[in-house]
């Protein structure tokens, strides 16, 4: 059968006839008249009573760490009665940010800018004296608000532009009476010592300061100490990043007495006999984490031994090559109360567990330690009430056995570290001793203490696994299934990443 014909005379009408076009233009219009009512809010927030406008502006503010220190510039800049409103709220302006950096404009008539050189660097419209009119604003505006202060001042040719740097902390130092926290980043310790020589400066509320370097010192540089800070009566945290600089307690003048917390991080090792000294000096201290060298002397003398009653967080990473250095070191200190210890040691691995006599002992962290069986029996007769253990046995894996048989005794034996709730351990391989994981699930749920167990075992990455190792990690959740109270987790990690020590402070 053929089929039917169709002619363009015969689909001519239908297009002609239709009204398709019409009906587009009336919804489009209809559309653009109804647009307005659509997108007008109900409440605009310019009817927004100030009440609840300060509260939402207060909010962009609480988070310490989320938030930008130009909020209060960005809010002003929306509308005249926006600014009204934040020139009158104070606790807005309370972070201050100053960056005086390479990028940082100089002064038209500075004699550290040349005729040849100025075209080719980028001419910003932050000058110094603006930040420094800025920080005198920011102050005045912040009224009698305490304000956290970051102050950046790597600077390429640090030492060219110290008299700029000057004038940019003079604010700073001027109203030192309204910190409440002071964050300074500087190019080297000669510049620090620069600008904070003045010893008649009064901190009379501060609380914390972090002092970080971008460049290590030289040989040639001068040991000028840094004195500005020394009457800041409550002062007590103190952070140090000082790349390759020890923070000597005589170049860096501080309240050491009264500081409760100190942390140092970076390349700044510290000399064992300086950390002594240090932390001698601390007697109030309670939180402390130390990167500390080797400088191990034999010696016949006795090392007196200092008591440091309120410490109950130390951190201690070891890069040194003689044992003896770490065991001198923690011998000479009486730590009744501490209660977590976090321990690293790079260089060698220490054939012992680090000797700490607190029986308040809840976290204890352990890498680059040959830990045995008879030393984790030692550790639990000191510390029966432990609640968290992380142990790194990826160089010791051998020991794997014999440590899960002490911590997964049977029935008729007392149960270790009874209130144990989290086991950590960092291993390369699970198929060897799967039966020893297997052991300690079940060993775990039968606590008479009903404390909940949670075995956490990292795996180092392997570029080939095996199926051997999947069907043990495989038989080890069935066996935790079957188990009550006990959660099994088992982590894939990069084989140079250890143990971090911000899940224990």
């Amino acid at each position: 059968m053929r089929p039917p014909v169709c002619t363009v005379a015969q689909r001519t009408p239908i297009f002609t006839t239709t009204t398709m076009p019409k009906d587009i233009y009336r919804l489009r219009r209809a559309q653009l008249i109804h647009y307005p009512r659509a997108t007008r809010p109900l409440g605009p927030i310019t009817l927004l009573p100030l009440e609840i406008l300060t509260h939402v502006f207060l909010s962009c503010v609480q988070d310490e760490d989320d938030h930008s220190p130009d909020v209060p510039l960005v809010l002003g800049q929306v509308c005249s009665s926006w600014r009204k409103l934040v020139l009158k709220l104070p606790q807005l302006w309370t972070h201050l940010s100053i960056n005086l950096t390479a990028r940082t404009s100089l002064p038209a008539a500075s004699p550290f800018t040349s005729s040849s050189s100025s075209s080719q660097q980028p001419r910003l419209s932050k000058s110094p004296e603006a930040l420094a009119n800025l920080a005198n604003l920011w102050f005045e505006r912040a009224k009698n608000q305490l304000l956290s202060v970051t102050i950046n001042l790597t600077a390429m040719n640090a030492t060219a532009v110290q008299d700029v740097s000057s004038s940019l902390v003079r604010p700073i130092l001027s109203h030192a009476k309204s910190i409440q926290h002071l964050s300074i980043h500087a190019s080297s310790h000669t510049q620090l010592a620069h600008l904070f020589s003045r010893s008649d400066v009064e901190f009379t509320n501060l609380e914390s300061l972090s002092l970080s370097l971008q460049h290590p010192a030289s040989s040639s540089s001068s040991s000028s100490p840094i004195t500005t800070f020394t009457n800041a009566p409550r002062l007590t945290q103190v952070f140090f990043d000082l790349n390759g600089s020890p923070p000597s307690t005589s170049l860096i003048h501080l309240p050491w007495a009264q500081l409760e917390q100190f942390s140092m991080s970076g390349a700044s090792l510290l000399p064992a006999d300086e950390c002594r000294l240090l932390l001698s000096t601390c007697t109030n201290l309670r939180k402390a984490s130390v990167w500390i060298d080797d400088d191990y002397t034999q010696s016949d003398e006795k090392t007196p031994t200092t008591l440091l009653p309120h410490l109950t967080h130390l951190s201690l990473s070891f890069y040194g090559r003689h044992e003896k250095t770490i065991n001198s070191l923690l011998t000479s200190f009486d730590l009744p109360h501490l209660r977590h210890l976090h321990f690293f040691s790079g260089f060698i691995t220490l054939p012992f567990i680090p000797p700490v006599t607190s029986r308040h002992l809840e976290t204890v962290s352990l890498s680059g330690v040959d830990v045995s069986a008879a030393q984790l029996e030692n550790l639990a007769l000191v510390a029966s009430s432990l609640c968290s253990l992380a142990l790194d046995l990826r160089y010791c894996s051998g020991e794997i056995p014999a440590i899960a048989s002490v911590l997964a005794t049977d029935s008729s034996s007392p149960l270790v570290f009874p209130y144990l709730s989290k086991l950590s351990i960092w291993t390369r391989h699970i198929s060897p001793n799967s039966a020893s994981y297997a052991q300690l699930i079940r060993s775990r749920s039968r606590n008479p203490n009903h404390t909940p167990f949670c075995l956490d075992v990292y795996l180092a990455r392997q570029r080939h696994v095996g199926s051997s190792q999947f069907d043990n990690i495989l038989s080890l959740f069935d066996v935790c299934d079957k188990a009550t109270g006990v959660v099994l987790r088992i982590m894939d990690v990069r084989p140079d990443e250890g143990i971090s020590e911000t899940s224990f402070f």
